[in-house]
Protein backbone atom coordinates (compact mmCIF):
# COMPACT_ATOMS: atom_id res chain seq x y z
CA UNK A 1 0.00 0.00 0.00
CA UNK A 2 1.46 3.45 -1.04
CA UNK A 3 1.45 6.06 1.61
CA UNK A 4 -0.66 8.08 0.20
CA UNK A 5 -3.53 5.78 0.50
CA UNK A 6 -2.35 5.12 4.09
CA UNK A 7 -2.61 9.16 4.62
CA UNK A 8 -6.38 9.09 2.91
CA UNK A 9 -7.21 6.07 5.46
CA UNK A 10 -5.61 7.64 8.67
CA UNK A 11 -7.55 10.79 8.29
CA UNK A 12 -10.60 8.82 7.94
CA UNK A 13 -9.92 7.16 11.66
CA UNK A 14 -7.44 10.26 13.92
CA UNK A 15 -8.88 12.38 16.55
CA UNK A 16 -8.63 16.37 15.82
CA UNK A 17 -4.91 16.61 17.67
CA UNK A 18 -3.54 13.61 15.56
CA UNK A 19 -4.94 14.45 12.48
CA UNK A 20 -3.28 18.17 12.44
CA UNK A 21 -0.22 16.48 13.43
CA UNK A 22 -0.41 14.44 10.04
CA UNK A 23 -1.98 17.04 8.28
CA UNK A 24 1.15 19.55 9.44
CA UNK A 25 3.49 16.66 8.27
CA UNK A 26 2.04 16.49 4.76
CA UNK A 27 1.95 20.07 4.02
CA UNK A 28 5.42 20.50 4.91
CA UNK A 29 6.46 17.23 2.38
CA UNK A 30 4.10 19.40 -0.39
CA UNK A 31 6.14 22.46 -0.04
CA UNK A 32 9.34 21.00 -0.03
CA UNK A 33 8.32 18.95 -3.11
CA UNK A 34 7.32 22.07 -5.01
CA UNK A 35 10.03 23.76 -3.87
CA UNK A 36 11.99 21.33 -5.64
CA UNK A 37 9.99 21.55 -8.68
CA UNK A 38 10.34 25.55 -8.55
CA UNK A 39 13.42 26.24 -7.38
CA UNK A 40 15.25 23.34 -8.69
CA UNK A 41 17.38 20.34 -6.54
CA UNK A 42 19.57 22.63 -4.99
CA UNK A 43 21.58 21.39 -1.52
CA UNK A 44 18.88 23.56 0.86
CA UNK A 45 15.72 22.39 -1.34
CA UNK A 46 17.15 18.07 -1.53
CA UNK A 47 17.77 18.98 2.25
CA UNK A 48 14.25 19.89 3.49
CA UNK A 49 12.74 17.60 0.74
CA UNK A 50 14.36 14.45 2.34
CA UNK A 51 14.15 15.54 6.17
CA UNK A 52 10.10 16.49 5.45
CA UNK A 53 10.00 13.03 3.79
CA UNK A 54 11.45 11.19 5.88
CA UNK A 55 9.03 12.96 8.98
CA UNK A 56 6.16 12.14 6.99
CA UNK A 57 6.78 8.40 6.55
CA UNK A 58 7.00 8.36 10.19
CA UNK A 59 4.11 9.95 11.21
CA UNK A 60 2.62 7.60 9.19
CA UNK A 61 4.12 4.81 10.13
CA UNK A 62 3.15 5.51 14.02
CA UNK A 63 0.02 6.47 12.89
CA UNK A 64 -0.85 3.77 11.18
CA UNK A 65 0.56 1.16 13.61
CA UNK A 66 -1.78 2.61 16.36
CA UNK A 67 -4.59 2.94 14.17
CA UNK A 68 -4.23 -0.60 12.48
CA UNK A 69 -2.47 -2.84 14.79
CA UNK A 70 -0.23 -5.65 13.08
CA UNK A 71 1.23 -8.30 13.93
CA UNK A 72 3.70 -8.15 16.24
CA UNK A 73 5.84 -10.90 15.32
CA UNK A 74 8.29 -11.09 12.70
CA UNK A 75 8.82 -14.36 10.80
CA UNK A 76 12.53 -14.31 10.17
CA UNK A 77 15.70 -13.01 9.57
CA UNK A 78 15.19 -10.67 6.84
CA UNK A 79 11.52 -9.66 8.41
CA UNK A 80 13.68 -7.78 11.46
CA UNK A 81 16.24 -6.43 9.45
CA UNK A 82 13.94 -4.80 7.62
CA UNK A 83 11.34 -4.00 10.71
CA UNK A 84 14.87 -2.07 12.01
CA UNK A 85 15.50 -0.31 9.07
CA UNK A 86 11.89 1.12 8.91
CA UNK A 87 12.37 2.30 12.65
CA UNK A 88 15.81 4.53 11.45
CA UNK A 89 18.70 2.06 12.34
CA UNK A 90 21.38 1.86 9.83
CA UNK A 91 22.05 -1.54 9.78
CA UNK A 92 23.40 -4.38 7.34
CA UNK A 93 21.36 -7.31 6.82
CA UNK A 94 24.74 -9.10 6.94
CA UNK A 95 24.98 -7.60 10.51
CA UNK A 96 21.78 -8.82 12.04
CA UNK A 97 22.81 -11.92 10.96
CA UNK A 98 25.95 -11.83 12.76
CA UNK A 99 24.82 -10.94 15.91
CA UNK A 100 22.05 -13.75 15.90
CA UNK A 101 24.83 -16.44 15.00
CA UNK A 102 26.36 -14.82 18.47
CA UNK A 103 23.85 -14.86 20.15
CA UNK A 104 23.24 -11.01 20.91
CA UNK A 105 19.42 -11.34 19.62
CA UNK A 106 17.64 -14.75 20.55
CA UNK A 107 15.38 -16.07 17.77
CA UNK A 108 12.92 -18.50 19.36
CA UNK A 109 12.01 -22.09 17.72
CA UNK A 110 10.49 -20.87 14.70
CA UNK A 111 13.58 -18.58 13.75
CA UNK A 112 12.00 -15.39 14.72
CA UNK A 113 11.13 -12.67 17.32
CA UNK A 114 8.29 -10.43 19.00
CA UNK A 115 8.73 -6.85 17.86
CA UNK A 116 9.52 -5.78 21.52
CA UNK A 117 12.98 -8.15 21.13
CA UNK A 118 13.99 -6.45 18.31
CA UNK A 119 13.65 -3.56 20.03
CA UNK A 120 15.38 -4.06 23.00
CA UNK A 121 18.44 -5.91 20.82
CA UNK A 122 18.71 -2.53 18.63
CA UNK A 123 18.82 -0.46 22.04
CA UNK A 124 21.31 -2.89 23.46
CA UNK A 125 23.39 -3.21 20.34
CA UNK A 126 23.06 -0.91 17.27
CA UNK A 127 23.88 2.75 17.00
CA UNK A 128 20.55 4.93 18.01
CA UNK A 129 18.97 6.12 14.78
CA UNK A 130 20.31 9.33 13.82
CA UNK A 131 18.16 13.21 13.90
CA UNK A 132 15.01 11.81 15.98
CA UNK A 133 12.49 14.16 15.79
CA UNK A 134 10.35 14.28 19.18
CA UNK A 135 7.82 11.11 19.10
CA UNK A 136 4.44 12.00 17.96
CA UNK A 137 3.45 11.03 21.49
CA UNK A 138 5.47 14.07 22.83
CA UNK A 139 4.21 16.10 19.73
CA UNK A 140 0.56 15.28 20.70
CA UNK A 141 0.57 16.07 24.21
CA UNK A 142 2.05 19.29 23.17
CA UNK A 143 -0.33 20.47 20.92
CA UNK A 144 -3.56 19.37 23.48
CA UNK A 145 -1.64 22.03 25.73
CA UNK A 146 -1.40 24.60 23.23
CA UNK A 147 -5.11 23.91 22.53
CA UNK A 148 -5.85 24.27 26.13
CA UNK A 149 -3.66 27.72 26.07
CA UNK A 150 -5.71 29.15 23.17
CA UNK A 151 -8.53 28.35 24.90
CA UNK A 152 -7.70 29.35 28.06
CA UNK A 153 -6.62 33.01 26.42
CA UNK A 154 -10.53 33.04 24.60
CA UNK A 155 -11.50 32.84 27.98
CA UNK A 156 -9.91 35.30 29.29
CA UNK A 157 -10.33 38.13 26.13
CA UNK A 158 -14.07 37.13 27.14
CA UNK A 159 -14.15 38.24 30.31
CA UNK A 160 -12.04 41.14 30.25
CA UNK A 161 -14.49 42.60 27.53
CA UNK A 162 -17.53 41.60 29.38
CA UNK A 163 -15.51 43.39 32.64
CA UNK A 164 -15.10 46.38 30.15
CA UNK A 165 -11.30 46.16 30.18
CA UNK A 166 -11.26 45.83 26.17
CA UNK A 167 -13.04 47.29 23.50
CA UNK A 168 -13.21 45.51 19.79
CA UNK A 169 -10.96 45.99 17.34
CA UNK A 170 -13.76 47.44 14.50
CA UNK A 171 -14.70 49.86 17.79
CA UNK A 172 -11.31 51.39 17.86
CA UNK A 173 -10.95 51.49 14.17
CA UNK A 174 -14.36 53.68 13.98
CA UNK A 175 -13.21 55.80 16.67
CA UNK A 176 -9.60 56.72 15.26
CA UNK A 177 -11.52 57.39 12.06
CA UNK A 178 -13.91 60.10 14.18
CA UNK A 179 -10.71 61.35 15.63
CA UNK A 180 -9.02 62.08 12.47
CA UNK A 181 -11.91 63.34 10.98
CA UNK A 182 -11.99 66.11 13.80
CA UNK A 183 -8.78 66.79 13.17
CA UNK A 184 -8.98 67.09 9.60
CA UNK A 185 -12.00 69.55 10.30
CA UNK A 186 -10.50 71.53 12.89
CA UNK A 187 -7.55 72.21 10.98
CA UNK A 188 -9.72 73.32 7.90
CA UNK A 189 -11.23 75.96 10.11
CA UNK A 190 -8.50 77.67 11.54
CA UNK A 191 -7.37 77.84 8.12
CA UNK A 192 -10.53 79.71 7.61
CA UNK A 193 -10.80 82.12 10.71
CA UNK A 194 -7.02 82.84 10.91
CA UNK A 195 -6.38 85.04 8.45
CA UNK A 196 -8.67 87.85 9.17
CA UNK A 197 -7.97 87.16 12.58
CA UNK A 198 -4.19 87.70 11.76
CA UNK A 199 -4.06 90.11 9.87
CA UNK A 200 -2.51 93.47 11.44
CA UNK A 201 -1.72 91.95 15.03
CA UNK A 202 1.80 92.14 16.11
CA UNK A 203 3.93 89.01 17.36
CA UNK A 204 2.09 88.74 20.50
CA UNK A 205 -1.16 88.70 19.40
CA UNK A 206 -0.58 86.49 16.85
CA UNK A 207 0.84 84.10 18.74
CA UNK A 208 -1.86 84.23 21.53
CA UNK A 209 -4.69 83.72 18.67
CA UNK A 210 -3.16 80.58 17.29
CA UNK A 211 -2.57 79.20 20.85
CA UNK A 212 -6.04 79.89 21.82
CA UNK A 213 -7.17 78.01 18.37
CA UNK A 214 -4.88 75.20 19.06
CA UNK A 215 -6.16 74.32 22.43
CA UNK A 216 -9.48 74.35 21.01
CA UNK A 217 -8.57 71.69 18.26
CA UNK A 218 -7.40 69.81 20.97
CA UNK A 219 -9.93 70.08 23.54
CA UNK A 220 -12.70 69.10 20.46
CA UNK A 221 -10.46 66.16 19.88
CA UNK A 222 -10.51 65.11 24.04
CA UNK A 223 -14.00 65.04 23.77
CA UNK A 224 -13.76 62.59 21.09
CA UNK A 225 -11.40 60.40 23.21
CA UNK A 226 -14.05 60.13 25.76
CA UNK A 227 -16.33 58.11 23.47
CA UNK A 228 -13.64 54.95 23.99
CA UNK A 229 -12.13 55.50 27.31
CA UNK A 230 -12.84 51.88 29.49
Amino acid sequence: MIIEDRIKQLKSVLDPVSLEILESKENAFADARSNVKILGAGTAELRAFNSTKKALEVCVKEFWQSAFPENEYLTTRADIHRYLAEQGYKVAKETVYLHVKEGKLTLDENGGVKKEAADEYAKKHLPAPADESPSLADQKTQADLNLKDIRLQKERLALAELEGRLISRELVGSEFAARVEEMKRGLEGMAAVLPPLLAGQDEDVIRKILRNQIDTLFANYSRKLEKVKV
